[in-house]
């Protein structure tokens, strides 16, 4: 029996208008004006869940464009990450102004919209002298010179060592995380922790006694088959939730293989995101150290390191 479908009017419209908002900011934009935003964003994803709580159903039951619109609003309801999204806005726009002014090119601005775009990022100069950008929600967590990179091949022209060094990052877990975590927020009905061979849950109250003394509070845990073997799992902050990839919710995977694939994801939740040299790190060297404390991982890491998907078929 398909999902049922829940039509809301005006999501899409109240993203666009929440983009709008922030991209009409100046470089010196004052915390009133981004707590406006911050506090519309909250307003508009809980307006949202009201709707659908009263029609019993998660926003996972929305048309496409909603839904896809609602997740890239709840992604920014978070403080944390409503910040990385206005540093990653404000460090573009005074690059390509510094760009812009040293090479003296006949440009106005660099108009930027961060969002859940499908690809990387794209761009076209517009009839009054400037060029929008659209850039991938991904790319909040990028350094400095992934932005330049970015902003020289939109002003100077392509160049493959800005190409590679844009491609490098897109592979990096930094930027899967932020788009993993946008596809979750509303994609599952039902979190699911029971799998045909693994029960989460169990699983949890183990590592849990082992690992944490007990005193961790449970996350939610589900399996998901947005995961592939490339992403085996994945810690979500923002609903405190652990997904684990249904590759692993299988008979020929070692038992040992899927707790440290959940150990390492509730370490997440432990030891959280780290600044280092302005950067957000999650794999610091306390978080690897705790990592290797789990009592197989040398024979568990190893059975991940040979993995291939099509050895469980």
């Amino acid at each position: 029996m398909p999902s049922p479908t829940l039509r809301i009017k005006n999501i899409v419209k109240q993203q666009k208008n929440i983009q709008q908002q922030i991209a009409q900011l100046k470089l010196d934009y004052t915390a009133v004006e981004t707590e406006a935003i911050a506090q519309n964003l909250i307003s508009c994803t809980q307006a949202i869940d009201r709707i659908c709580q009263q029609n019993n159903v998660t926003p996972a039951a929305l048309t496409t464009p909603s839904r896809k619109a609602y997740a890239w609003m709840k992604f920014l309801s978070d403080r944390h990450n409503f910040q990385l999204h206005l540093a990653a806005f404000k460090k573009i726009k005074a690059l390509s102004q510094e760009l812009i002014w040293n090479n003296k090119l006949d440009i106005q601005e660099i108009e930027v919209e961060i969002t859940n775009y499908n690809g990387l990022f794209k761009y076209k100069k517009n009839h009054q002298g400037k060029i929008e950008l659209q850039l991938n929600e991904g790319f909040i967590r990028a350094a400095e010179n992934v932005f330049r990179a970015i902003i020289r091949i939109i002003l100077l022209g392509n160049n493959s060592q800005d190409k590679q060094l844009i491609r490098k990052f897109g592979l990096t877990e930094e930027y899967s995380d932020v788009v993993l975590e946008l596809d979750l927020i509303a994609d599952l009905d039902a979190e699911v922790p029971q799998g045909d061979h693994y029960d989460l849950e169990k699983m949890f109250h183990r590592i849990n006694q082992e690992y944490f003394a007990g005193e961790m509070v449970k996350p939610r845990l589900t399996w998901n088959k947005i995961l592939t073997h490339r992403k085996l799992g994945h810690y979500e902050p923002l609903r405190d939730r652990v997904v684990m990839s249904r590759t692993l919710d299988n008979k020929k995977v070692p038992q040992i293989v899927v707790e440290l694939v959940l150990y390492h994801e509730l370490l997440h939740k432990h030891h959280g995101i780290k600044w280092v040299n302005g950067k957000s790190r999650a794999h610091t060297p306390e978080f690897r150290r705790s990592e290797k404390q789990f009592k197989s991982y040398q024979e568990a890491q190893k059975w991940l390191d040979n993995f291939s998907v099509l050895s469980l078929q």
